[in-house]
């Protein structure tokens, strides 16, 4: 995995398997090294023009994917000094 600009991000290639059906792409696994614990999982949807905004977490563990990209997907913010 590559390094990132903010401490603890990790990026995980999604690797698809097709065939004439569509495809099928795990995206987690209790296995994968990037893995802690489930909490939830939920799905978001924005529409256009929409912005959510900013709030924080003390202490938060979060696994994104990102299902379909249109101009800016989303960001994230970080307020430890060290990641800076």
């Amino acid at each position: 995995m590559k390094k990132q600009l903010i401490e603890g991000v990790q990026l995980k290639p999604l690797v698809a398997h097709a065939d004439e059906r569509g495809y099928l792409m795990e995206l987690l696994r209790c296995d994968d090294p990037i893995f802690q614990k489930f909490g939830q999982a939920y799905v978001s949807l924005n529409y256009p023009g929409v912005i959510r905004a900013w709030h924080w977490h003390e202490k938060q563990t979060d696994y994104w994917v990102v299902v379909k990209r249109r101009d800016v997907v989303g960001g994230t913010l970080t307020l430890r000094t060290r990641s800076m």
